[in-house]
């Protein structure tokens, strides 16, 4: 399985893959969009459920979770959810800018989170249990905070700020960026330029890896034919 230094860049590629359909079904039926998002919603956080429910030794739920696991429709499902979660926020945008619902949603958020980490660290002096450290990717507590964290920048503005401007440019490159880091990955391990050894490798692989991936692509995409392989 990849797992290099931005190996999170492949989920986005997926999402390329399924936008349009994503895309089409938002603009055109939001009865459809909005049941695609219950079907993606529970697969992606029933099993999490399940799982503290075992850990709890409250029931044994093992067989549940086997069954529902070999139904999944999408074994990648968290990524989806979140792609989907942003139109359902963005239909939501009128409640969120009243002033008591975002602190509502905020206040819960930490509430969540404090609760999240309460567990865990149950889990792990009391349940003997360890987790892996994506774990919160399919716990609903983390959407929750996400959303939360939503509402905090949800009304920022001020885009004329270079931060914005970079971070617009990004958004704008990431399929480029994904497409140069894996040839240039491979490269920089092959001289040994990078390691994985400790985090302060680990960082420095990200940053280098990132940084040439971003200008390598900004640059094919000023050249006439070849930038079409970075674009879709």
């Amino acid at each position: 399985m990849y797992n290099g230094p931005l190996w999170f860049l492949q989920n986005l590629l997926m999402l390329y893959l399924i936008y349009p359909i994503i895309n089409i079904t938002y603009n055109n039926n939001k009865k459809v969009y909005y049941y695609l998002f219950g079907i993606v919603t529970f697969f992606t956080f029933i099993g999490g459920f399940l799982t503290s429910i075992n850990n709890l030794h409250i029931l044994n739920v093992e067989n549940i979770s086997t069954f529902i696991n070999n139904i999944d429709p999408i074994k990648n499902g968290v990524f989806i959810f979140y792609f989907i979660l942003g139109g359902v926020l963005y239909d939501k945008r009128e409640m969120l800018n009243i002033k008591k619902n975002r602190i509502v949603l905020l206040v819960v958020g930490i509430i969540i989170y404090i609760l999240s980490v309460l567990f865990t660290v149950y889990i792990f002096m009391y349940k003997n249990i360890t987790f892996t450290s994506n774990y919160l990717y399919s716990r609903f507590p983390l959407a929750i905070i996400i959303c939360a964290m939503f509402v905090i920048v949800y009304n920022y503005k001020s885009k004329e700020k270079f931060y914005n401007k970079i971070i617009k440019s990004i958004g704008e490159n990431t399929l480029g960026i994904f497409l140069m880091h894996v040839p240039l990955k491979l490269v920089l391990e092959t001289f040994n330029i990078i390691k994985y050894n400790s985090l302060i490798n680990r960082i420095f692989a990200f940053l280098l890896v990132f940084i040439i991936s971003y200008g390598l692509t900004i640059i094919i995409k000023k050249i006439p034919y070849i930038n079409k392989i970075i674009k879709i």
